[in-house]
């Protein structure tokens, strides 16, 4: 499939390409030691090229997030998994060789009407809306970032409840931030937020500190 907008940024080599169809079975579309991202049957998909490439892509749907935020201190284990359905919109990129696109059907009208939407005209406005706000505040962060390393992924996604909400996963380091609370795993190394309060655990013995 050709690819059918251009980004007007830095990130000019990134295009959104048409809608593919709709996601056919629930699908893990990222995943790593710590962290899980998939997408439930019937969301719709858009992929995203790179130099005509796919690297990742945009869903209109709903899916799920795992993550396993825990570590070992000398007082036992500290953090906690967090699991969460999203339900609104996902943009998705992967540039370390690894994206493997979902398999798709193809959409009806019937199927945009589930999303809100009267047509492919709509869905794929909303979806470039999706895609242009991205890189609005992250115009450089391909080409300045995920280019240069060449690892990992990253997902940022409009929940209808929860609001934005972000993954990232880059080697043994994960990002997860969900309404006012975050979590930022680096080996054995936590730093979590909620609200207020923090807690930062340093090192497999673990020095616990606790904020707020």
């Amino acid at each position: 499939m050709s690819p059918s907008f251009s980004l007007n940024y830095r990130n000019r080599d990134l295009v959104l390409g048409a809608l593919a169809g709709r996601v056919k079975q629930p699908t893990d579309i990222a995943q790593s030691e710590k962290a899980l991202l998939s997408v439930n049957e019937g969301s719709l998909y858009f992929p995203i090229f790179h130099r005509n490439v796919e690297v990742g892509g945009v869903f209109i749907g709903l899916g799920q997030v795992i993550v396993d935020a825990i570590v070992e201190t000398k007082r036992g284990a500290i953090g906690q998994s967090r699991e969460f359905l999203w339900n609104g919109s996902l943009l998705m990129l992967s540039e370390d060789g690894n994206w493997s696109p979902p398999e798709t059907i193809p959409v009806k009208g019937k199927h945009l009407k589930e999303y809100l939407l009267e047509s492919v005209d709509e869905a794929q406005e909303r979806a470039q809306g999706i895609f242009d706000r991205f890189f609005e505040h992250n115009r450089d962060w391909f080409d300045e970032t995920f280019i240069q390393r060449r690892r990992g992924w990253v997902a940022q996604i409009f929940d209808r409840q929860r609001g934005k909400c972000a993954l990232i996963a880059s080697g043994d380091r994960i990002v997860l931030k969900i309404a006012d609370w975050k979590v930022v795993l680096s080996g054995n190394k936590l730093i979590e937020k909620d609200g207020r309060k923090k807690v930062v655990v340093a090192g497999r013995g673990g020095t616990v500190i606790r904020l707020g």
